[in-house]
């Protein structure tokens, strides 16, 4: 199941027809045909079940020694894979539940061993160990990614790259890609005693003690993900900014029994501070998400801009979006999306947001 947003725009190209009673072609296709045949859902899955079959028809050269094992984890149960015995699927309550993509899966072998290092390019597997951590998972984890730069630091790069092209006539060489460690469990701890403090002016939020990740997820899910849209005209960075402005005003809107929250106070409490405060040279009053979105609306902003203002509806479809994202990266056994109370329609093309 796929509900991924197309929330960047990438140059379009025009689809490969692929199909199961093809077969992969002799030699990997290169550069934009590549990547024509990997976004044909029945090419990468060919690719993934030729990539499995060559790792477990090798093992011999792969696995060091009789303690070492591959599990692959790809549809139905986990397949256990070594020197010394045959293939066996693994068992268990979280084993046989239906995970989802490889962004949920990994959390279940934080459970079964006791340190785990994930290599992740999406940047959703920090968000979801934290969760796993904050819901009582064990295991440390360990996640490499792409380094993190700040604005500041890509700026200052620009201007050097700047500089060396009006002082030699060239252009700095593309910096090579660095990767960094992540330890959730630090982050973890630093999320919960440092950053979030100091959005409450260091006054205890007992009444959301445990709920910490749950809600900086809910602000992850609204900023856009590949199963929410965002807030239009709002960015994570502008949401980053305004954190302590509208963490009361979020944990009002989380209610900490469902761990959800409420679509209609989230739009008035939450939402409804975070345009404010975008806009406030151009919203002239307070109230609830109706009455600002009005004020905006009638201000002396840009027509694109006021065209851009999304409706009271699509907010709504979006706050239960990030309802149904809480539920997939934690719960083994998430909810179905397709229903009125996660804002999500089906139709010939696929699953899609309701407003």
């Amino acid at each position: 199941m796929c509900l991924r947003a197309q929330t960047k725009r990438r140059r379009h190209l025009p689809p490969v027809e692929f199909h199961a009673r093809d077969a992969l072609p002799p030699c990997v296709p290169a550069g934009e045909r590549w990547t024509q045949c990997i976004s044909n859902r029945t090419f990468k899955s060919k690719v993934i079940q030729l990539v499995i079959h060559r790792l477990t028809s090798t093992l011999g050269n792969l696995l060091s020694g009789d303690s070492q094992c591959l599990i692959v984890d790809y549809q139905g149960a986990p397949v256990r894979f070594s020197k010394i015995a045959p293939p066996t699927p693994l068992t268990g309550p979280t084993m046989s539940a239906p995970l989802g993509e490889a962004d949920v899966k990994f959390v279940r072998y934080a459970d079964m061993f006791e340190k785990l290092q994930v290599d992740s390019v999406d940047g959703d597997s920090i968000p979801i160990a934290l969760l796993h951590m904050e819901r009582g998972g064990l295991g440390q984890i360990s996640v490499l990614r792409l380094e993190t730069k700040l604005k500041e630091e890509k700026d200052a790069a620009a201007q050097a790259a700047k500089k060396l092209k009006l002082a030699t006539g060239s252009s700095a060489k593309r910096p090579a890609r660095v990767y960094e460690y992540v330890d959730i469990r630090l982050l973890f701890e630093a999320l919960r005693c440092m950053i979030i403090p100091q959005c409450t002016g260091r006054v205890p939020m007992t009444s959301h003690d445990g709920h910490e990740m749950s809600m900086l997820v809910c602000l992850i899910g609204l900023s856009g993900s590949d199963f929410t849209r965002g807030l239009p005209l709002v960015s994570g960075k502008t949401i980053h900014d305004y954190l302590p402005a509208i963490w009361t005003r979020l944990a009002r809107a989380y209610d900490t029994a469902t761990r959800q929250l409420d679509p209609d106070a989230a739009l008035d409490m939450l939402v409804s501070a975070i345009y404010r405060r975008k806009f406030e040279k151009h919203c002239c009053i307070g109230g609830g998400l109706d009455e600002v979105l009005s004020s905006i609306g009638t201000s002396s902003l840009s027509v694109k801009t006021r065209e851009r203002l999304p409706s009271r509806a699509t907010l709504h479809c979006t706050v239960r979006n990030v309802n149904w994202l809480l539920c997939y990266w934690h719960q083994p056994d998430y909810p179905d999306p397709v229903q009125p109370q996660f804002g999500f329609t089906k139709d010939r093309k696929g699953v899609r947001f309701d407003a």
